[in-house]
């Protein structure tokens, strides 16, 4: 006679699995916010008992998205949006379309992404995080404030050439 073995499948391990996990969460519970514990603490007259109790009963979860980043720059902020215009271009995101060199002046077409509009840059125009230094023949040269993770602010020298078919990389 050959021993049987004895599997554990369908319901029985089923159930036994969703039951583990809804003790799980019974036992850690939702958070308290600041504003519920010093209610609980206060006991209150008899009169007001049976109408506070079922704001008790509601939690309210104040939880943070786990997928954004902790460290927040100043575009993603989200707080303001950002300004009109070429105050409101953000170094980072641009693309240099193009350049005009005239005897008197060179002007930078460029464009950001999410806007469907072309600027026109020359040297010194301040733009969301810097301002344009230079404009050569080829490329703008950005100086860039930006702010580490400690809090200090510094400058920085981007440049940024023709983007386009036959643009040099």
């Amino acid at each position: 006679m050959r021993p049987r073995t004895v599997r554990v499948a369908g319901i029985g391990a089923g159930t036994f699995g969703l039951g583990g996990v809804a003790l799980l969460l019974c036992l850690t519970g939702a958070p308290m916010t600041q504003a519920q514990a010093p209610a609980k603490a206060q006991k209150a007259p008899a009169a007001k008992k049976e109408a506070a109790k079922p704001a008790e009963t509601q939690r309210v979860l104040q939880l943070r998205d786990p997928f954004r980043s902790l460290i927040q720059r100043g575009e993603e902020a989200g707080g303001q949006p950002l300004p009109p215009g070429k105050r409101g271009l953000v170094i980072t995101q641009l693309s240099v379309d193009g350049i005009v060199v005239t005897p008197t002046e060179k002007i930078a077409v460029v464009n950001m992404r999410g806007r469907n509009r072309a600027y026109f840059l020359r040297e010194r125009d301040e733009v969301y995080n810097g301002f344009v230094a230079r404009i050569t023949e080829d490329a703008v040269i950005f100086r860039e404030r930006a702010t580490d993770a400690y809090g200090q602010t510094f400058e920085r020298e981007v440049t940024k050439t023709i983007s386009g078919l036959g643009a040099k990389r």
